[in-house]
């Protein structure tokens, strides 16, 4: 099967295992992701190295420049006893929770290299109106609910997919998981999509995690621990002014030109920077956590949206709540959030579109991320 690049799976494979093999800037990173994009380049263009991942800012023996791609890369140097770029404090973080995080790090790499393997293959279809589920979502899905299963018997389960779609009740520890968030990115082929994943101890967030993996990024953080992306901490940008920032938005599915999500899209052209519509709610807050946006609205995205892009942003300093102000509700059905850098600038965006709010229901049929 051939993509929309005019590569075949098969050929995008051997090119992305010929980069590895000729330990090229990036396969020294041992960044799967990065090569798997790089393969499906034209002939002549190169990927230069993120600017955010420098191996070479932490001890050589932790960064083992081999070839391996990001999760066979952590399992290596976890099963060896070495941290992977980053050993949680002990003074800052306790051995459970970092066993909690350590765990959804690994579940969330499973569940990236299944996607990336059933990427262009996966069969598709509609639960609604723009809304896919692949058999990548329920491969993914399946794969980490087991995983976390064996290792945490007590612990439950709150996912978009199925039966797992109803929140546990009279449990301490759920992991909130979505899967695939991005599945129209996906079923275009579009490299941006991730696995998203929280775990709620008593109504509270104490771990969550983002992978893209097509770029072989893993964001994270822990209750007190702070924010951080592949070891290195992370930040939000600390913008304050509207005219200074970049936007990120979630639009449902089915709109209409009525809806308060396109007068609401309008004020920020108006009012901030430039706007982005990535596909991926989940991303969007990882990317609002470190430094690259500045503000993120959507009002239709469910507990599994969020859940690990909320303690990421607050870890990294960044403000998160209700569209209308009041502090975000993680066990309502539909979570609808703004999110922005810093309280100044979440106060303005706020002041800005409180007006709007007031002249519609915020509306939506599907989650923005189709």
């Amino acid at each position: 099967m051939r993509s929309s690049t005019g590569f075949t799976l098969v050929e995008i494979r051997a090119e992305t295992r010929r980069l590895r093999i000729s330990r090229g800037t990036h396969a020294e990173r041992g960044c799967r992701g990065t090569s798997f994009i790089a393969a499906r380049m034209p002939a002549g263009r190169r990927l230069a190295p993120a600017p955010w991942y420098n191996p070479e800012s932490v001890p050589l023996e932790r960064t083992a420049k081999s070839g391996f791609c990001p999760h066979e890369r952590y399992l290596r140097e976890t099963q060896a006893g070495r941290p992977f770029l980053y050993q949680p404090n002990d003074s800052v973080m306790d051995s459970e929770l970092s066993e909690f995080l350590e765990a959804a790090k690994e579940a969330a790499w499973l569940g990236g290299e299944i996607l990336l393997e059933k990427l262009g293959t996966a069969a598709v279809r509609e639960k609604g109106y723009a809304d896919f589920v692949t058999e990548a979502d329920l491969a993914c899905q399946e794969a980490i609910v087991a995983r976390l299963s064996d290792r945490f018997p007590a612990h439950r389960f709150l996912s978009e997919e199925g039966a797992l779609a109803v929140r546990p009740q009279s449990v301490s520890h759920v992991w909130i998981l979505d899967p695939l968030d991005g599945t129209t990115n996906y079923v275009h082929q579009i490299p941006f999509f991730s696995v998203s994943l929280a775990l709620e101890i008593d109504g509270e967030l104490a771990v969550g995690v983002i992978l893209d993996p097509s770029l072989g990024e893993l964001f994270w953080a822990a209750a007190g621990g702070g924010a951080f992306l592949n070891g290195r901490p992370i930040r939000a940008s600390n913008c304050q002014a509207l005219s200074d920032a970049l936007v990120s938005i979630g639009l449902p599915a089915r709109i209409s030109r009525e809806s308060v999500e396109i007068a609401v899209m309008t004020a920020s052209a108006e009012r901030c920077q430039s706007l982005r519509r990535t596909g991926s709610a989940a991303l969007n807050l990882a990317y609002l956590a470190a430094g690259r946006h500045d503000l993120a609205w959507a009002f239709t995205t469910k507990p599994w949206d969020v859940a690990a892009g909320t303690i990421l942003l607050r870890e990294a300093g960044g403000v998160i709540s209700a569209p209308d102000g009041s502090p975000l509700n993680l066990q309502q059905e539909r979570v609808p959030y703004v999110a922005a850098a810093s309280p100044e600038l979440q106060t303005a965006f706020l002041n800005l579109i409180q007006p709007l709010l007031s002249r519609a229901a915020i509306s939506g049929i599907a989650d923005e991320n189709g």
